[in-house]
């Protein structure tokens, strides 16, 4: 797979107008321990299979685009992408405080979808420069919750035109799951 040269990539931000925040964006720490210990119970106790994963980059920037079917959906990403995913999530998944502590112990990233997001994508587009990994869900719910949101295809548009920093290959794609 080849990517945009920087030139392109260049030409399409600013196209697009989308930017980072300018501050650094980074794992947290505890999201590395929390993978690591649910990668290995979820093989245990399950058989899901993955198909095609070797088309997912082990480092580097990349966006991993997902359909929504339930809630499990960022878990079994993670274990299939064997690297941490920051994943683009609505707003209402930070008002509990629970899932609030889960939420940013994980780095994922709050999204306010009925304003456009436009801050959620400048962070996004900062995970993008760190060199890390991106998920979307484009229909933005599952699918048990299915319902039209008219930004969500215009968000992994923009994201895919969005500048990364230093240019070059960046790919992806990826393998669906099994069961």
């Amino acid at each position: 797979m080849s990517g945009l040269s920087s030139e392109s990539l260049n030409s399409l931000s600013s196209a697009v107008g989308l930017e980072g925040t300018g501050t650094s964006f980074r794992s947290p720490s505890l999201y590395q321990l929390v993978i690591a210990i649910l990668a290995t119970s979820i093989r245990s106790f399950t058989d899901v299979r993955f198909h095609g994963l070797s088309r997912i980059p082990r480092k580097g920037p990349v966006i991993v685009v997902c359909n929504h079917v339930s809630n499990l959906d960022p878990i079994f990403m993670v274990q299939a992408a064997r690297r941490p995913i920051h994943f683009l999530s609505k707003k209402e998944n930070f008002e509990n405080p629970l899932k609030r502590f889960i939420m940013t112990s994980t780095g994922q990233i709050e999204t306010y979808r009925q304003t456009g997001a436009r801050d959620a994508l400048s962070r996004a587009v900062d995970v993008l420069d760190a060199g890390l990994a991106l998920g979307i869900f484009p229909e933005a719910v599952s699918y048990t919750h299915l319902r039209a949101h008219e930004t969500s295809l215009q968000l992994v548009c923009r994201l895919l035109l969005a500048k990364k920093k230093g240019g070059g290959g960046g790919g992806g794609g990826g393998g669906g799951g099994g069961g």
